[in-house]
Order: C-alpha cells, then sequence, then structure tokens
C-alpha cells in the first residue's frame, strides 16, 4: 500500500510537493465513523482511499502520471529519451515513495537531471538504510558482501538507477519493494476515454475475466449501483481481428420477470466505464493500489457514493487502495471521507503545480460549504497551515 509520494521537477510541480496517504500522528480513528475508511491494523495506518480535487489543469492528472512514472522506473530502470516530462524550469526530477505491505515499509527517493544521470538515490528498508548515492559516491550497508568492492565499483556517474544495478548483491530487499511497487495499478485518462470511445464492442482478456468472475458478486453489485435494472453480468468468447482470445461482455436485464441480453453496443457511457474499470476495482481485494484518472465522468454521484460505502470503505476490503481525481465537489460536503483523504490540487505564483490536504487549510473545521469554498478559490497555497506530519 502507498503512504507517501513526492514530485518536483516533473510536469507541472516545479518545487517539491507530498502526499501522505496515512492519517497525522495521534488522529482517533477507532470507533468513529471514519474507522473503515483506514486500515487500522496495518502500521501507519494508511487510507482505504484518496480523492484528488482541483481546477482543470492544477496538476490532479499529472500526479497520477508521476506516479505511473516513478513505478515505471522502478521496475524497469531509468531511460531519458527526452525532456518532455521534465518542467521547464527545471534541471532535474526528483521522486521519493514510501510503501509497506505485511508489516513491511520501504522508502526510496531519486534524483535524476536532463542528460539522464543519477543525482541521488536511496533506498530504505524498515527505516534501516540499504543504500545511498550522491555526489558520484555510493554507500552500503554493512551487511552486504564485497561491499568495500561493490562501492568502489559504482561510485560513479550513473545513466541508470543503483535499484536496477544492485539487484544481483541486494536481491532479497529489491525483489520484494519491486514486487510491492508492481502492485500499484495506474489506469490514467486516455486510455480508459480511448476504449469507451474507439471500441463500443470491449471485450476483456482471460486475466481480467478471472477476477471479475472471482469477485462475481461485488462485480455486479458495482453495476447495479450505476444501473439497478441490471441482473447479471456474462462474457462470450471472441476472435478479435489479430487472433487473440478475448470475453465480450453482456448484460442480462429482466423484463417480466425473463432476462433480456444486451450487448454493449447502446449501453451508456456510464456503464461502458463500469465495465471497463471493473477488473482495476476488483483487484483491491488483492491488495492492490489502484490509481484512477476522473473516475467519476460518465459515473454519477449516488454510484460513487455507493462504491465508496459499500465496497472500497467496506469492512471486506482488509488491504486495498483506490485514489481517484474528481471533479464532482458534492464529494466535498457528504461527510463520507476523513479530511485528510481529500487532497486539493492549485497552482502556485510560479504556475507550479501546489497540493495539500484539506485538513492543512484553515477551513478543516468547516463542516459544510467545502464545495463552495473551493468555487471561491479558498483552497490555494496561501491558506495552508503548517505541515502536522
Amino acid at each position: 500500500m502507498l503512504l507517501y509520494f513526492g514530485v518536483s521537477g516533473f510536469l507541472s510541480f516545479f518545487e517539491w510537493q507530498e502526499m501522505y496517504l496515512m492519517p497525522t500522528p495521534g488522529a482517533r480513528l477507532k470507533g468513529t465513523k471514519y474507522e473503515h475508511n483506514f486500515h487500522l491494523d496495518v502500521k501507519n495506518r494508511p487510507m482505504k482511499s484518496v480523492v484528488l480535487f482541483g481546477d482543470n489543469a492544477s496538476g490532479k492528472s499529472n500526479w497520477i502520471y508521476a506516479l505511473r512514472h516513478l513505478v515505471m522506473l522502478i521496475l524497469n530502470g531509468l531511460h531519458v529519451h527526452n525532456t518532455e516530462l521534465f518542467h521547464y524550469r527545471s534541471h532535474s526530477v526528483c521522486f521519493k515513495i514510501s510503501i509497506c505491505n505485511k508489516g513491511r515499509e520501504f522508502d526510496y527517493e531519486l534524483e535524476y537531471n536532463r542528460s539522464g544521470v543519477v543525482l541521488r538515490e536511496s533506498f530504505r528498508q524498515d527505516e534501516q538504510e540499504i543504500f545511498s548515492f550522491a555526489d558520484e559516491s555510493l554507500n552500503l550497508t554493512a551487511a552486504v558482501n564485497k561491499r568495500t568492492s561493490l562501492q568502489e565499483l559504482f561510485s560513479r556517474k550513473s545513466t541508470d538507477t543503483l535499484l536496477k544495478k544492485l539487484r544481483d548483491w541486494l536481491a532479497e530487499p529489491i525483489s520484494e519493494f519491486r514486487n510491492i511497487v508492481s502492485q500499484i495499478l495506474v489506469e490514467a485518462e486516455e486510455p480508459i476515454h480511448w476504449g469507451m470511445e474507439f471500441l463500443p464492442l470491449m471485450s476483456l482478456e482471460a486475466d481480467e475475466l478471472n477476477i471479475v468472475k472471482e469477485y462475481s458478486d461485488d462485480a455486479k453489485k458495482i453495476l447495479q449501483f450505476v444501473d439497478p435494472t441490471i441482473s447479471d453480468i456474462f462474457f462470450e468468447e471472441m476472435i478479435n481481428p489479430e487472433g487473440h482470445t478475448r470475453y465480450q461482455p453482456y448484460l442480462n436485464r429482466k423484463d417480466s420477470g425473463i432476462a433480456k441480453k444486451f450487448a454493449m453496443s447502446f449501453e451508456s457511457q456510464g456503464i461502458k466505464k463500469a465495465i471497463y474499470l471493473l477488473p482495476q476495482l476488483l483487484q483491491i481485494y488483492k491488495g492492490k493500489t489502484v490509481v484512477i484518472d476522473n473516475l467519476d465522468s460518465s459515473i454519477g454521484i449516488k454510484s460513487l457514493i455507493r462504491i465508496f460505502n459499500s465496497v472500497i470503505h467496506s469492512p471486506t476490503n482488509t488491504k486495498g487502495q483506490l485514489i481517484v481525481s474528481s471533479h464532482n465537489l458534492h464529494l466535498l460536503n457528504l461527510d463520507m471521507f476523513h479530511e485528510t483523504q481529500l487532497q486539493v490540487f492549485s497552482k502556485g505564483d510560479d504556475l507550479g503545480s501546489v497540493v495539500h490536504g484539506i485538513d492543512r487549510y484553515d477551513y478543516r473545521t468547516v463542516k459544510r460549504n467545502l464545495d463552495e469554498i473551493c468555487l471561491r478559490g479558498g483552497f490555494d497555497s496561501r491558506s495552508v497551515l503548517e505541515n502536522p506530519y
């Protein structure tokens, strides 16, 4: 699960911006109405959900792209082919991430410049440093075999991450870290819209079908939140033009007690999007961190409320997370989220994106009309209180 993410120098993020996905220290949650919004049995009590708000071009999607980019760097290594992802005023990109799983916690930090050269990098497990790299000098934990030789070998300019280079010598912690990072699934806006608008006859792959079948009751419940007339969903095997086997969804609705089959061609965009996202949403039961840009496009407020209350914040969600961006300001006023779960993006005086939790503003004690405050521009960087972490 994701505990923390920080970024600077990437797309619209010029200055360092950070987000904590856990409540402030000492916050009382047990026995409150927000009890099931957090994994209270896990160290640091990570959130089950986070909602990102902000105007158009405020940086919500860029934050999601930044997280996806770091996941790819951790899994595949550093490859800077162009500088388009750098903030136009920045000479370097910096990321920091904290994640946890089964009682283990990992922290990783990386900074690299426009030439693709690593400037700083560090990796910690359970607050113990495994390695750090800065000024072309590597420092390794004393537990590593051939520590002195490795430090001499890798204390030089690097155009790839030390995380990748040291996998053979630090196999256990790095492999475990990379496996946890691979559980962060980012569904950005473009593929969702591309899939809905240009592939009306949508289909699922075998692994996507399997998770929908495994959690068929929850899948049907989510669809019924969007359209209560749906009685069931089923799939038929098909061969696509490339010769691959895929599975095309159909819906059942009852007409006078008799099930009627409905194809996707003429379904609403909300239904299409819900089915498209089912394999991702259901991954929370597998302990995945699912990140979706604009979950609420084509999906109504009542459906969103039910998805959060009955699925994401349900006691049956024992190890998953959902992070979404939203333009639906009604969610601010429903009092179904703890204030630390609501993050607001805005643009600072330097045109860089700024992000803060609702609890960081003077308005944090206001229980109503937060949507009006947001519309009036009340959630900007000038109203922020001191960082409580």
